[in-house]
This record gives C-alpha cells, sequence and structure tokens, in this order.
C-alpha cells in the first residue's frame, strides 16, 4: 500500500510531495518516517492529518496528533502502518 504526503500550509516556491511505501504482513505494524523543515523564525505545532480514499483501509495509518519543529529546525515524523485485512496492489 502506497501513502503520499504533500504539505503546503506556508507560501513555498513549490509543493513538496513525498511517496511512501509500505509492505508488511496483515496485523504487523511497520514504520516509515518524513522529515519535515522549518525555514521560520518561529516554531510551529503541526496537526497532520491522515485520511484514506478507501473506506476497507481507513484506521490502517496512524500518526501523532500533534508535531512540533522548531524554528530554524527540523522534526521526524512517524506514520505507523497496521493492516486488519489484506490488501492487493
Amino acid at each position: 500500500m502506497k501513502i503520499n504526503l504533500v504539505g503546503n500550509s506556508v507560501s513555498q516556491e513549490s509543493s513538496e510531495s513525498k511517496d511512501l511505501d509500505f509492505k508488511t504482513v496483515v496485523r504487523k505494524a511497520t514504520v516509515q518516517t518524513v522529515e519535515i523543515t522549518n525555514p521560520d523564525d518561529k516554531e510551529w505545532a503541526i496537526n497532520p492529518t491522515i485520511s484514506t480514499q478507501s473506506d476497507s483501509a481507513r484506521g490502517y495509518f496512524t500518526g501523532k496528533q500533534t508535531l512540533v519543529v522548531p524554528a530554524k529546525g527540523k522534526a521526524t515524523f512517524e506514520v505507523n502502518y497496521l493492516p486488519k485485512s489484506m490488501t492487493g496492489k
């Protein structure tokens, strides 16, 4: 199963997109990370939203409710994938 991550909360020259490719067996969690860079002079407190287009995969992806990214710094957001049933490619 793939997940596409897009961020665009502040004005940018271009919108970044990153694809994560998750592979695991049913009922075994796997985690991948995404690095978020804050170029601003102020700390960010981000409330990520994880959604899916497939109702059958709802709840398979999870992550922290809030991610704090320091001013002029970086933070790592963990995306957890725990399939509860088999999915196709």
